[in-house]
């Protein structure tokens, strides 16, 4: 139907304009379906559904009522007509797991009658198979469950998946960062794919460098460090490897992983099949400069000059500029600003290399003062700067930063430039949002005490 559809339109309007209802229409005849009401759902509105399942069972182990339900996750009510795939995971090894395909109403919940009388599930997934398209959250007990018995999840695809909503659920501040973390320690070396493992490796980076307190970090920094060690060494593929260097090179904070890095640094210890560049040799010294350096640590301070004496070449003095700007000391910072605002020598692409280390996440009572003039710039910004540099400069002065201090500031500065342009504000909200969830999650799981378990093997 989809492909009459769109031969119909392409012989409809050739050599012609078309436009949205234009397809919408061919979809209708071809199929012989209604389907304005889909069409002004998934394109005319904003936003995404935030899908969730509602269960319970009887004594007898049977499911006694299953519900769908979608909300907007701005708020603006509606629904979004689609049809998923739901899972029902079997509680015993050896039952092959039900799936029940669901259209979801327009109400926002749907009833789901033929899962009454079911076997009560392990788990129940509402988009399995990735049919539909929004916020899919799992319920209580299923999150319990998949917690539990991620070990025994055999198909990749569906872990994928969970990985992602786990992930959602930490956003919301409805899963623990540690729970994330444990649950990456003890599972993600089974995951063969390079683009998960990336995936799943870059919220565990983000989790440990902004949701956890400073006590949480020193209590899980072993744990996770001699894990991420042990996988760059022994992972199965180049590729692999590389990304738990990358993950581990980031994470590090422990006297026993700085002698690591120093290891790869000086050509001690190699991660199999890696190539060390010029870069990263740089990030491996912007590394060590951000929690080490600034003139106290004299190794720190020797590797770095033995990098920078390696690399001349205009890139190489570059990455070194952007290197330094992560030293942990308040002069370093004042002057690095001074350069950003009022240096009319630097490059562009300076800059846009040194914002990030300037704002690295530990540092930020050290940054949170640069926050609020780092905002009064963004209408000059965009004036002489290039299209994207106000992204990325929104991005790393607002993701060096998680407390509320910060987000008053943020919130602050929106209620005192009530003019200010559309599209910035848009961007300083869009860029906010991620301080804002920091704060929630920090808020709720600072306090939480980091599990003693060794990883799986």
């Amino acid at each position: 139907a989809f492909r009459r559809a769109i031969r119909l339109l392409v012989k409809e309007h050739a050599y012609a304009n078309a436009e949205w209802a234009d397809l919408v229409g061919a979809f209708e005849r071809a199929s012989g379906r209604k389907l304005s009401l889909w069409a002004d759902s998934w394109v005319k509105r904003r936003g995404m559904p935030d899908v969730r399942v509602k269960w319970s069972a009887d004594k007898r182990g049977r499911i006694s009522r299953l519900t769908v339900e979608q909300r907007d996750v701005l708020g603006e009510g509606g629904a979004w007509p689609m049809r998923v795939k739901l899972l029902l995971a079997p509680a015993r090894s050896g039952r092959r797991p039900e799936t029940l395909d669901v259209t979801l109403s327009g109400d926002g919940v749907t009833e789901v009658r033929e899962a009454v009388g079911r076997r009560r599930p392990s788990f129940v997934f509402a988009n399995h198979e990735d049919y539909g398209y929004g916020r899919f959250l799992l319920d209580d007990a299923s999150r319990a469950a998949v917690l539990k018995n991620f070990g025994a999840i055999d198909d990749e695809f569906l872990r994928t998946l969970l990985w992602g909503a786990l992930w959602e659920g930490v956003r919301e501040a409805e899963t623990g960062p540690l729970e994330y973390i444990d649950l990456a320690v003890r599972h993600a070396g089974r995951e063969r794919d390079d683009v998960t493992l990336q995936s799943v490796l870059a919220r565990v980076q983000t989790a440990y460098a902004r949701y956890l307190s400073g006590e949480q970090q020193a209590q899980v920094a072993p744990r996770l460090e001699a894990w991420l060690s042990s996988q760059m060494l022994t992972a199965e593929t180049v590729g692999l490897r590389i990304t738990y260097y990358r993950t581990f090179r980031e994470v590090a904070t422990t006297p026993a992983a700085f002698d690591k890095l120093e290891s790869i640094l000086t050509g001690a210890l190699q991660v199999p099949g890696m190539t060390l560049r010029s870069r990263d040799r740089f990030d491996i010294a912007r590394s060590l400069l951000s929690r080490r350096g600034g003139g106290g640590d004299e190794r720190a301070e020797a590797l770095f000059k033995s990098v920078v004496s390696q690399d001349a070449s205009d890139d190489g003095r570059r990455y070194a500029y952007a290197a330094e700007a992560a030293r942990p000391v308040a002069s370093v910072k004042n002057k690095y600003f001074d350069d950003f605002l009022n240096d009319p020598a630097l490059a562009e692409s300076w800059i846009e290399a040194a914002v990030g280390p300037f704002n690295t996440p530990r540092q930020s009572e050290l940054t949170l003062p640069y926050l609020a003039p780092a905002l009064r710039q963004l209408p000059t910004l965009k004036r002489t700067r290039k299209i994207f540099f106000v992204n990325g400069w929104l991005a790393a002065f607002l993701g060096g930063q998680c407390s509320p201090a910060a987000l008053d500031t943020v919130n602050d500065f929106l209620r005192r430039e009530p003019r200010l342009d559309r599209d910035l504000r848009l961007k300083v909200l869009e860029a906010a949002d991620a301080l804002e969830r920091c704060v929630r999650v920090r808020a709720r799981y600072a306090s939480e005490v980091p599990s003693t378990r060794s990883p799986a093997p």
